[in-house]
């Protein structure tokens, strides 16, 4: 069985959906994605019993990454703090971390994560009992990560 990569059409459609104000995207395997209109006000947690502890490998290749370098550590504007965490993201070294203080950031665009170092590490902060203390906000845009790939890429025993 050979796993077939998205459609170039497929692929257009999940560049023009956003997740933010008013749309959210819902992706279905490499197939299909749907958009639904939701009302601004809502705010979605994921349920505790669908958490993941981040310990051991998680499910991350090689576990998950250590990283004790610090390159740059931010503090909300009050405004839009997509720029700055996105300059920090770009310009921050390979297998670094650029630390988020406690607060609310706000997000009015997306966060995009092509040109930037390998191994690099966004992390928020926690209290004294390991409770997130930093929150992205979005009005608009979403988190987009992409991966670039061909057909070859993957074979029946998913070597790479």
């Amino acid at each position: 069985m050979r796993i077939a990569k998205p459609s170039d059409s497929f692929l257009r459609i999940l560049q023009k959906l956003k997740i933010g104000t008013g749309v959210a995207m819902i992706p279905f395997a490499h197939i299909a994605a749907a958009a639904v209109t939701v009302p601004n006000s809502v705010q979605y947690t994921i349920p505790s019993t669908r958490t993941v502890t981040w310990q051991g490998n998680v499910g991350v290749k090689g576990g998950i990454p250590n990283r004790t370098t610090i390159y740059t550590t931010l503090s909300p504007s009050g405004g839009s703090d997509l720029s700055a965490i996105q300059n920090a993201l770009q310009s921050c070294p390979a297998n670094q971390v650029v630390m988020l203080n406690p607060g609310t950031y706000n997000m009015d665009s997306s966060l995009d994560w092509q040109n930037v170092n390998d191994g690099v590490v966004l992390r928020g902060s926690v209290d004294g009992n390991g409770v997130p203390t930093t929150q992205l906000v979005w009005s608009d845009g979403c988190i987009y990560m992409r991966s670039y790939f061909n057909e070859n890429m993957l074979t029946e025993d998913n070597s790479v």
